[in-house]
């Protein structure tokens, strides 16, 4: 039996310039005031076809945090559409 796909793959859009932009960006957990060392959490994972563009900064706790479960979207304090119209417009293209 051949497996037919019914519909396409979907694409992951990468960008590296981005996700260095959010590591240079406060965690979005309400509450955190970690500015270094933060990494980008995908919020559709990678390996889903989830896109650079919809990650958000978060320090290595709450990061750990958020991949178990323990913080939701409703426990951002930032908006990741407002942080990527910031890159979109520092950058001056897209």
């Amino acid at each position: 039996m051949t497996l037919i796909r019914t519909h396409p793959k979907p694409v992951r859009y990468v960008d590296e310039d981005y996700l260095a932009f959010l590591r240079n960006q406060p965690c979005v957990v309400y509450g955190c005031a970690r500015w270094t060392g933060n990494q980008p959490h995908h919020t559709i994972s990678r390996g889903a076809g989830g896109s650079d563009l919809l990650a958000l900064p978060v320090c290595a706790e709450h990061h750990t945090m958020m991949e178990a479960g323990q913080i939701n979207d409703r426990d951002y304090a930032m908006d990741g559409w407002a942080l990527l119209a910031e890159y979109v417009e520092a950058k001056g293209e897209m």
